[in-house]
């Protein structure tokens, strides 16, 4: 990347040279897993509070979730609580094959902000999930090909 900076160095060489950097990181897939594209309408609780959510996307490692609806009562519920503090891990709770749920442990990862900076989806990356649910999991990504 330095050999496309001429010399003498100007600022604005160095600012492209740092865009053209960060294309290029962008462009790489940092996924440990492969993502699944899924339309689930879940739960995702802390404690006694709970929370209905549309999951897009599932890996063994996660999920990204949304808002279900556009009501706003539901969207403020959402943004309040992806935006608290938790202090235990969460459970996602899906619904599985032949009418099971299955309940999968995790942290919020990351949020993703509308331009008025609301939360509009939520990363959660699954922690010290059982081995029963991990097959669960499993099972799913197969049954939808992604594994």
């Amino acid at each position: 990347i330095f050999k496309a900076i001429a010399k003498p160095i100007r600022v604005g060489a160095i600012c492209r040279a740092v865009e053209q950097a960060a294309e290029a990181l962008r462009a790489v897939d940092h996924r440990r897993w492969p993502r699944l594209p899924v339309d689930l309408t879940i739960e995702v609780a802390e404690g006694a509070e709970r929370v209905p959510c549309h999951a897009t996307n599932l890996s063994r490692g996660g999920l990204l979730v949304e808002c279900p609806s556009r009501d706003e009562q539901a969207g403020l519920r959402f943004r309040e609580f992806f935006a608290s503090e938790h202090g235990a891990p969460l459970r996602a709770v899906l619904p599985a094959a032949e009418g099971r749920l299955v309940t999968l442990t995790g942290t919020v990862a990351f949020t993703d902000l509308t331009y008025d900076e609301q939360i509009s989806h939520a990363g959660i990356a699954f922690v010290g999930i059982p081995r029963e649910e991990q097959e669960a999991l499993e099972q799913m990504l197969q049954l939808q090909g992604a594994a």
